[in-house]
């Protein structure tokens, strides 16, 4: 399957150089991930096959902790991940077998490929030989002696998709899907054949095999229990359905663990093969495909929600104490000391470390009622327009533990927030602008309301006034200084303004392709002062020092102010589409909120001592 959307993962920068100055940029890799498929744990590292976004590596020193090492971009999908002496062998979908070196994890990087016939998915290695589950291509068998130059050893068509595998004692045992278990015999691997098979277990998607036991999770059906002491003649053994749809497995300890998809992970007590109970089970955030364990903890490849690390130490009782997130669908970005924070959609405020701004690492993040779309930060609060749900307040004076401290379900739909004083002021679609007490943040009060004209979009304030964007209604002004009792100074019926912000006297306001720069010294007298077209529809704009910033959607261009009412192009960059909002660090760097790519950044070397390459 060709990925949709793979966007940001290999970047290529066009630079048009507007100015005498030289820059040169890089942006950063893709922590965020996207849908965490399988997992390997070698030593203390994690690795992960992220069908987004390539593998990741995890130091898992401290297993409540992962610490996010590096992201190695693949041409495919990834499905599946196998390391084996300082080599990760990913199953990468449509793009066959990836062979990478990870000896040193920072600095790992793709060797070879082997382009199978089906979809490489499961991986399995023993001694030089490569086994892959390729899903419609059957089983592929691949010489890596030399893994510079892996070479196909033989193929054998299963009558079923090869979803998973695993080798024991010369015979590979094949998750075929509708076929079930398929046991083929290798002892030959130039010439395997098919041994025997438990058609029963339909929509077999994982195997792993102890002590001639096999254990074959089913889709459709849960747990098949199998006795392959004699491959040739598998006897079944029990069967138990899980509570949901079973996709991966581990077995540890007279334990099975179970990725059970929508229903998390399941554990059952296997002490007595032919009487399996489900012994515990924890509901995760996402929907697992697939666990692996290590002493007393169970990782868990949690689709959209990431790794989940589960304590289970008390199988009965297991319980969730860490992870690595995912962090949703950016839309806003706030950059504050060596911290990024999101509003992150359905996955609400997130915080990413960006003290290495060229690999972001998440740290932590809090679900949120509604849809977070905006965030403002003052202090240590943030303040996230969250559609449906208003406006929550979070306090993140440790970053490592935001907590929601308080917040307002407004009748509207909250798509923007800005706050002035003791004041958020909140553009609530058909309510207008919604304003707010947050003198006591844990109690956040509603005290007025402005109708606006229009549907009020982003808004800007200055002097008493707040400035509101209202697409085709232009730009409506409205005295706040009576913050009960807000009244209309002034309307801008021109153009379709996007988004607006404020310097001195001066607004710039951004409509489709064109910025304006507008004098609003007197607000009942507002003057066109310029404008330019920039060649690409505007989304947002930020003013930062002495620059204007302006983002398409794919586009980021840069302004010189520096002198009044004058706008000198300084720069612009062209990216691959997934740009939502920007944001200019302290660093010089733009933070991007990418959108399903999360956070990007676009790393500026602004004296150009280097050039840094991505």
């Amino acid at each position: 399957m060709i990925k949709i959307f793979r966007v940001l993962s290999l970047i290529i920068i066009t630079i048009l150089l507007l100015s005498s100055q030289s820059h040169s940029i890089t942006v950063s890799d893709i922590t965020k991930g996207g849908y965490a498929r399988k997992l390997f744990i070698s030593g203390n590292y994690l690795y992960l096959a992220d069908w987004h976004s390539g593998l990741h590596i995890y130091d898992i020193t401290y297993p409540y902790k992962p610490v996010h090492l590096a992201n190695i971009h693949t041409p495919g999908s990834p499905k599946g991940v196998y390391v084996k002496d300082n080599l990760a062998y990913v199953g990468d979908d449509d793009h066959g077998l990836q062979i990478i070196d990870i000896n040193d994890p920072l600095n790992s990087r793709i060797i070879s490929k082997y382009q199978t016939q089906g979809l490489a998915y499961i991986v399995e290695v023993v001694e030089n030989l490569v086994y892959v589950a390729d899903h419609r291509g059957g089983i592929s068998i691949i010489d890596t002696v030399d893994p510079v130059n892996p070479k196909l050893l033989s193929r054998f068509e299963t009558k079923g998709l090869a979803w998973g595998i695993t080798v024991k004692d010369g015979y590979a045992y094949v998750a075929a899907d509708k076929s079930g278990l398929l046991i083929v015999d290798v002892r030959k691997p130039e010439q395997p054949v098919l041994a025997s098979q438990y058609p029963e277990a339909v929509s077999a998607e994982d195997v792993v095999v102890e002590n001639g036991i096999a254990y074959v999770v089913s889709y459709d059906s849960g747990l098949h229990i199998l006795d392959v002491k004699e491959p040739a003649s598998p006897k079944i053994v029990s069967n138990i359905k899980t509570q949901g749809n079973a996709r991966g497995i581990s077995v540890s300890g007279g334990l099975a663990f179970i990725a059970d998809w929508k229903r998390g992970l399941q554990i059952v007590d296997i002490s007595n093969p032919a009487k399996p109970v489900i012994a515990g089970s924890l509901d995760t955030s996402g929907m697992a495909w697939d666990v692996k364990v290590k002493g007393d903890y169970a990782y868990v490849a949690d689709w959209e929600g990431g790794i989940r690390v589960v304590n289970i130490k008390n199988p009965k009782r297991p319980y969730e104490v860490g992870g690595y997130g995912y962090y949703g669908y950016a839309h806003d970005v706030y950059v504050k000391g060596k911290y990024a924070y999101l509003a992150a959609g359905s996955m609400g405020f997130q915080v990413i470390d960006v003290s290495n701004a060229a690999n972001p690492a998440w740290i932590a993040g809090i679900e949120l009622p509604g849809d977070s779309q905006d965030i403002f930060i003052r202090d240590n609060l943030a303040y996230v327009a969250a559609g449906d749900a208003g406006l929550h307040i979070v306090d993140f004076s440790d970053p490592y533990r935001p907590f929601r401290t308080g917040g307002l379900d407004t009748r509207g739909i909250t798509s923007y927030v800005v706050v002035e004083g003791n004041h958020a002021f909140l553009a609530d679609g058909e309510n207008g602008v919604e304003i707010v007490d947050v003198s006591d943040p844990a109690e956040p009060a509603l005290i007025g309301r402005y109708m606006t004209a229009h549907t009020p979009g982003k808004i800007a304030f200055s002097k008493g006034n707040i400035f509101i964007a209202e697409g085709d209604g232009g730009v409506e002004i409205a005295d706040v200084r009576n913050i009960e009792m807000p009244e209309k100074v002034n309307e801008l019926s021109v153009d379709s303004i996007n988004d607006i912000c404020i310097k001195g006297v001066l607004a710039y306001a951004v409509a489709n392709d064109r910025l304006s720069i507008l004098d609003v010294s007197d607000s009942k007298r507002i003057k066109k002062i310029t404008g330019k077209k920039v060649g690409y529809k505007i989304r947002n704009i930020l003013q930062n020092k002495d620059r204007i910033y302006i983002a398409g959607s794919r586009n980021i261009s840069s302004f010189d102010i520096t002198q009044p009412g004058k706008l000198m192009w300084a720069i612009e960059y062209e990216l691959i589409e997934g740009i939502e909002n920007i944001f200019v660090g302290d660093d010089g760097n733009i933070y991007v909120a990418a959108g399903s790519d999360g956070l990007r950044v676009l790393i500026i070397d602004e004296k150009n001592k280097k050039t840094i390459q991505d």
